[in-house]
């Protein structure tokens, strides 16, 4: 069984658990990889400047549903 648009619905199940146990710990890995970052971690960097994007960015529009005429 699929989503709509393609995927396994699996997916948000692990997506939904992840942000489930991590949550909790959210400033504290925040706080760990920008200090990371600030240190010259590649990764660090890389993953801080996508979630700062990622925070910057205007929310998604829903789609209108289809009037009938």
């Amino acid at each position: 069984m699929t989503t709509p648009n393609g995927r396994p619905i699996a997916d948000k199940t692990i997506r939904r658990q992840l942000r489930q146990v991590l949550a909790p710990h959210a400033v504290q890995l925040a706080e760990k990889a920008l200090a990371r970052a600030l240190t010259g971690d590649a990764a660090a960097l890389q993953t801080c400047a996508q979630l700062l994007a990622m925070s910057m960015s205007p929310p998604p529009v829903p789609k209108a549903a289809p009037t009938e005429h």
